[in-house]
């Protein structure tokens, strides 16, 4: 028995045969499938809109005409076509501006999970679909709906159990007493799993593509200065919602779900904006390449003035004073109006009158050490915002030599209070912060223990044999934890941009380990790359000029952060930057001497 899913070739067929079932708006009687899954979704979208979805589990070979009907059925009744003479012709037109996603199973496999968390540990997220039988009713749900519909594999089963029994509350995922086993002996469930053919359209007049996990897979053959400057560009274009063209959208603010087109609160806008200006200016900085000798955008200052407006009341009410983390995120931003002014005395906005420098100073101590206020995770980010407050050009000289020792002291007492082995989770902020206080000097103080640990990051980064055939599009990612499932998310980012900044630091990376760490950075930047959503992770995103070039939380979930984009954006302009440098040190080295 053949248990893989529909090859390319036959997949193809298939296609065509529903394409032109769906451009008709019907499907023949005795329509006779191309290919023969034992079971096939179809789904049709219209601007971003699903119209239709149809889904049929059959062993007699009727599974892609049955799914193709109940997807026109149920655009049919999206449509609200009026029942005359002309509403066939009307379908027909409306089709034209349909795109069609299709995937087709291969053979339904039984599993027999003791748990339902056990199912998310054992399936593939993004390329296992599930389905399950009672009574001789089967319902399936394929992986591209889960990615969609941001589902685990266990909340997938547990909803097709539901559908398969007519019980919404046959299977509960947290009762013990209504878990798989107890269910196949109770009430004669069986579980499945099984992997999928995924074809879609990018638009209603285009060929369909084959996708893997939602999305086509990055080859490292594709990352390339040429490409990483567009990148950078894209990124940039997300973070400040304007594209390259002059089209604006809402800029990445908040955390964004771009399957649906939907907004969430952010848990602290204040941190989102500082992280979001900080990448913003980092690529309009001098030395950034732009794609075909474009200006840059200067929306850094616009950034930080709308920054000012939106959060003047919570400012008002709330004072820095008792916010030491939202203090070090208004020194970033501070910092990051420095790096984007067009000089370097230019003055920056009245950040000393939020009372930045009295949060900071409150948060630190160099005798008593770190305030009561502040908690573990956020000392490094608080150095980070010490160190940038120390790099303001409108400081007196005492100041700068306070803030300097201020700044250095906190570096030092989160490297003292950071296990080796949990150093990563540090990055980029503590490295940054170790970067501009050590700014001038001959040697980095902790140049031992960041070498060291990017080691450790290296180590930790998945191979091509690593990801093996399921998963060539994790190849590059860093995996962070030693769960039962580990798998790389955005992140890696975090690590990959400190580390980027670190090559193009003669003090961390010696030129004879350049070519090294540029392999690595490399497959690094290949696997933020898969993140971004491009143009085929777009296709099914409700809004695909506002969706595109974000950061995905991972290549299973489509949210979208400014931190993730923001920590890519600086990741690839630090790696331009060190190659650059890298580059004319070489060239300089073998010049000949006159």
């Amino acid at each position: 028995m053949n248990l893989a899913p529909p090859a390319p070739v036959e997949a193809m067929r298939a296609y065509r045969q529903v394409d032109g079932w769906v451009r008709a708006f019907a499907v023949p009687e005795a329509a006779e499938p191309t290919s023969k899954p034992a079971a096939a979704c179809v789904i049709l979208r219209a601007n971003g809109a699903v119209l239709g979805r149809g889904v049929a589990v059959d062993t007699t070979g009727q599974a892609v005409p049955r799914a193709v009907r109940a997807a026109l059925t149920e655009a049919r009744e999206r449509l609200n076509l009026a029942n005359d003479a002309l509403a066939d012709e009307h379908a027909r037109e409306f089709a034209k501006n349909f795109s069609i996603c299709l995937e087709l199973s291969g053979a339904l496999i039984p599993i027999t999970p003791l748990t339902f968390a056990e199912c998310d540990l054992e399936l593939s997220q993004g390329l296992d679909g599930v389905a399950a039988s009672v009574g001789g009713k089967t319902e399936a749900l394929f992986p591209g709906w889960m990615l969609a519909t941001a589902s685990f594999a266990s909340d997938a089963l547990v909803s097709c159990i539901a559908a398969a029994s007519g019980d919404p509350n046959l299977a509960i995922k947290v009762n013990p007493k209504s878990q798989p086993p107890q269910l196949a002996a109770e009430h004669g469930v069986t579980c499945y799993r099984f992997r999928a053919t995924h074809l879609a359209q990018l638009a209603p007049d285009q060929e369909p593509i084959f996708l893997h996990r939602g999305g086509r897979i990055v080859s490292q053959r594709d990352i390339t200065r040429a490409t990483l400057i567009q990148f950078a560009a894209d990124l940039n274009a997300r973070l400040t919602g304007i594209r390259e063209d002059g089209r604006t959208f809402q800029p990445l603010t908040s955390p964004y779900f771009s399957w649906k087109a939907q907004v969430a609160p952010s848990a602290d806008p204040i941190l989102d904006d500082s992280l979001r200006v900080l990448g913003m200016a980092v690529y309009s900085r001098a030395g950034v390449p732009s794609p075909a000798g474009k200006a840059k955008p200067a929306a850094v200052h616009e950034a930080v003035g709308a920054l000012f407006e939106r959060d003047f009341v919570v400012r008002k009410n709330s004072p820095l004073k008792d916010r030491p983390l939202h203090a070090a995120g208004y020194a970033a931003v501070a910092y990051a109006e420095t790096l984007a002014a067009d000089s370097a005395a230019q003055k920056p906005r009245d950040f000393d009158a939020l009372g930045v420098d009295v949060a900071l100073t409150g948060a630190f101590d160099v005798e008593r050490g770190w305030s009561p206020r502040v908690e573990g995770p956020e000392r490094a980010f608080i150095a980070y915002g010490l160190a940038c407050w120390s790099a303001m050009p409108n400081l007196s000289e005492p100041e700068r030599v306070k803030f300097r020792a201020l700044a250095e002291s906190a570096v030092r007492a989160v490297y003292r209070e950071t296990k080796p082995n949990l150093l990563v989770g540090q990055m980029p902020w503590l490295g940054w912060a170790e970067l501009i206080v050590s700014k001038g000097k001959a040697e980095i103080p902790a140049s031992a223990v960041l070498r060291e640990m990017r080691d450790v990051v290296w180590r930790h980064q998945l191979s091509v044999d690593d990801g093996g055939t399921d998963g060539p599009d994790l190849v590059g990612g860093i995996v962070f934890t030693a769960s039962a499932n580990p798998l790389p998310a955005w992140q890696s980012s975090r690590a990959v941009a400190f580390l980027a900044s670190a090559m193009g630091d003669r003090r961390l990376t010696d030129p004879d380990e350049r070519m090294r760490e540029t392999v690595r950075m490399l497959a690094g930047l290949r696997f933020l790359r898969q993140l971004a959503v491009d143009d085929a992770a777009a296709y099914a995103a409700m809004d695909p000029l506002t969706a595109k070039w974000g950061i995905r939380a991972s290549l299973w979930d489509q949210r979208q952060t400014p931190e993730a984009t923001a920590l890519t954006l600086i990741a690839v302009c630090e790696f331009l930057k060190g190659l650059d440098e890298a580059t004319a040190a070489r060239d300089q080295e073998k010049a000949p001497v006159k």
